[in-house]
């Protein structure tokens, strides 16, 4: 993975992404959709660039001290190249900045290379959701990884 940074994503990298969500996933997200998670303070957006090139990125939703991750998509060219680890890397500095306890992710039951990624990365499967997904029609694994903060006294 040499030369390639994770930083927040701009305005400048939303067509790029755009093309990743359609290249990975039946129902992507819309431009619309990008747009407002760059601009709103409840999402984190990040890419792995190499240059100007989006190679990857990840999308994050956080309230409270609970984080969602919406999408991981990474280039088919460039997976398994470590892009996705440096990408929930990122993610678990975003944790620390907003003291999050968890963050969660919905995971095809099938996308064994997904949820390898994600244990490996210290998520554990938590639970089931019955038919989330179509195209195919399939069930969704939760996996969550927790995060052990010491609290501060009141």
């Amino acid at each position: 993975m040499e030369c390639v940074t994770v930083l927040p994503a701009a305005m400048d990298d939303l067509s790029r992404i755009l093309a990743l969500e359609e290249q990975c996933f039946s129902y992507p997200h819309t431009m619309e959709q990008l747009c407002y998670e760059v601009e709103d303070d409840l999402h984190d957006l990040f890419v792995a660039k190499k240059g100007q090139a989006v190679l990857g990125y990840v999308g994050m939703s956080h309230i409270l001290d609970e984080g969602y991750i919406s999408n991981v998509a990474v280039d088919g060219k460039f997976r398994r190249q470590g892009i996705a680890d440096a990408l929930l890397s990122a993610l678990d500095a975003a944790s620390d900045r907003y003291a999050l306890a968890f963050i969660s992710l919905e995971v095809r039951e099938s996308n064994e290379p997904a949820i390898r990624l994600y244990e490996k990365n210290g998520y554990e499967k938590t639970g089931r959701i019955p038919g989330c997904y179509s195209h195919p029609k399939e069930d969704a694994l939760v996996m969550t990884k927790t995060y052990h903060r010491e609290r501060k006294p009141s």
